[in-house]
């Protein structure tokens, strides 16, 4: 006969089986749980790791960026260059990670063609800058080493979960190199490209033009900066050319228009253009005087932002034609001047009205970079 036994004995035994059950699944929560927090902990360190990394490296990259487009605007001057570039990278550490004052930063460099600073505001950036420079990249594209300039910049970083492996430092580093050099393409408009076509060799005359042989034409490689020049030939020029060049069609109107408003159209080093023949003083005399007459009071040091006497010139060669009444001529450069009021001496019909302008120094935006002619006018931007 089988005995049963009674139900709080029963009860009693599967309360002790169940409070065993409940302290080994609390102890394994506690284990999940420690576990947990370790990956939690870890994932934490991993993301503000790699974010101080991400941050530390974009900001370094700005801070190149800036500093190789600054000294870049003193190529080929490598002393100027590297100077400048450090100065403007301490300047913005210091305005944006460091809020001190930027006469409070020291940097010091070594001897050589590579230079190294660094900047002891608690974490220290060692900066590197390299002028004249050149890559591989730089040589494909036929930039000279005189033209490239390269910023580097390191900080040393602490990294929590280089720690766990012995590494409790990360170096995080980033890189700029900028070049110099004339735009190949400009904007007629936007550059205010006026219809002067400026021999950078001088056209000879034949012959039957033997009174033109003293034409004042001035080598464009020894103009001056602030220094006033004629830009068109006196008289009936050479073969009846006076450097005039036809933009955009032939005839007085668009001759005129293009002196008032610019030329329509891109121009490109490389480019064929038609020469214009003839007096045109009457719609020379139109175009600058609509210039002059917008901003009379304006000198070329001194003048508001949009003041339309502020023009671009073409450089051409004239060599690959005769040059010879209406004839082509090739653009290999650009000049940028200040227009002075049209010389009006003389009668309505006098022949020997001379534009004359003050050559200046500015950059221009532009396409690619060429290595025609610059003069004056340059162009600074990033590459890497």
């Amino acid at each position: 006969m089988r005995l049963h036994k009674p139900i709080h004995v029963l009860a009693a035994r599967g309360g002790a089986k169940l409070m065993k059950l409940s302290r080994r699944s609390r102890g394994q929560a506690v284990i999940l749980l420690a576990l947990g927090a370790i990956v939690l902990f870890a994932f934490l360190a991993f993301v503000i790791d790699f974010g101080r990394i991400w941050w530390t490296r974009q900001r370094l990259r700005n801070y190149c960026d800036a500093a190789a487009l600054a000294g870049a605007q003193n190529l080929p001057d490598a002393t100027a260059a590297k100077n400048s570039a450090t100065n403007y990278y301490a300047r913005n550490l210091v305005e944006t990670d460091c809020k001190q004052d930027p006469v409070n930063v020291q940097w010091q460099s070594d001897a050589g063609d590579k230079s190294h600073y660094w900047i002891d505001i608690n974490d220290f950036d060692d900066v590197s800058v390299e002028t004249p420079y050149t890559n591989a990249k730089l040589t494909e594209r036929g930039i000279p080493p005189e033209s490239a300039i390269r910023v580097g910049a390191c900080r040393k970083l602490n990294h929590h979960i280089g720690a766990l492996f012995g590494q409790p430092t990360v170096r995080v580093c980033a890189y700029a190199i900028a070049i110099q050099g004339c735009p190949d393409t400009i904007d007629g408009q936007d550059d205010q490209v006026i219809p002067i076509g400026y021999p950078t060799v001088k056209p000879l005359p034949n012959d039957d033009w033997d009174d033109q042989t003293d034409q004042p034409w001035i080598d464009p490689n020894t103009w001056t900066v602030g220094q006033e020049y004629p830009l068109n030939l006196e008289g009936n020029g050479v073969y009846g050319n006076k450097y005039y060049i036809a933009l955009g069609g032939n005839g007085g109107n668009i001759y005129r228009d293009n002196w008032k408003f610019g030329a329509q159209g891109t121009f490109k080093i490389g480019n064929i253009v038609e020469t214009e023949p003839g007096m045109k003083n009457g719609p020379t005399d139109q175009g600058i005087s609509y210039r002059v007459d917008q901003c009379p009071d304006a000198t070329w040091d001194n003048m508001p932002d949009d003041c339309p006497r502020v023009i671009t010139t073409l450089l051409v060669d004239p060599t690959i034609d005769d040059y010879h009444g209406r004839s082509d001529v090739k653009i290999v450069g650009y000049a940028r001047w200040f227009i002075l009021p049209y010389d009006k001496t003389g009668g309505p019909g006098d022949p020997n009205k001379t534009v004359k302008a003050i050559f200046l120094e500015q950059e221009v935006g532009g396409g690619g970079f060429s290595t025609g002619n610059c003069t004056n006018i340059i162009q600074v931007a990033l590459v890497e």
